[in-house]
């Protein structure tokens, strides 16, 4: 019965654990279109803060 369990875990896991490509990170294409939405969002705050100051 151990030696069933060791081979049913000696598959299964590398298997399962080498199908795993969640977390290779961000690629540089992503990194690139979360910084520009971040600046175009930080650039319409300002502009919208600006013109509640100004609006008074």
């Amino acid at each position: 019965m151990k030696r069933g369990w060791f081979l049913l875990i000696a598959v299964i896991f590398p298997a399962v654990s080498g199908c795993s490509h969640a977390d290779q990170g961000p690629t540089p294409d992503r990194i690139r279109q979360d910084t520009a939405k971040a600046t175009r969002t930080a650039a319409q705050d300002a502009k919208a803060t600006v013109q509640g100051v100004v609006d008074g």
